[in-house]
């Protein structure tokens, strides 16, 4: 019998490319999608002040080109949402 083996979580930083595939969509939207969680969000575009990081986002801030965000889940999913990130449409 096939034993079940644990992946351990982990946090990783990411950039979002300019016209990456998640760029417009929700921080809601992304985590669904992809099985991760969005613990922190630095939208330098959208604030009035540099390196202004969100801890615990809204779920409902958009994804801007450029944002930096601190993701957190299993390797496999994160994996798919940074080659997202990348990716352009």
């Amino acid at each position: 019998m096939k034993e079940i083996e644990e992946v351990e979580e982990v946090r990783e930083r990411i950039s979002v490319s300019v016209g990456s595939e998640i760029v417009g969509k929700t921080i809601g939207e992304v985590e669904e999608k992809f099985k991760i969680s969005i613990l922190e969000l630095d939208n330098t575009n959208d604030r009035a002040f540099l390196f202004s990081w969100e801890i615990t986002p809204d779920k409902s801030t958009t994804i801007q080109p450029e944002d930096e965000i601190v993701i957190f889940g299993k390797p496999l999913n994160i994996q798919r949402f940074s080659k997202s990130a990348a990716s352009l449409n």
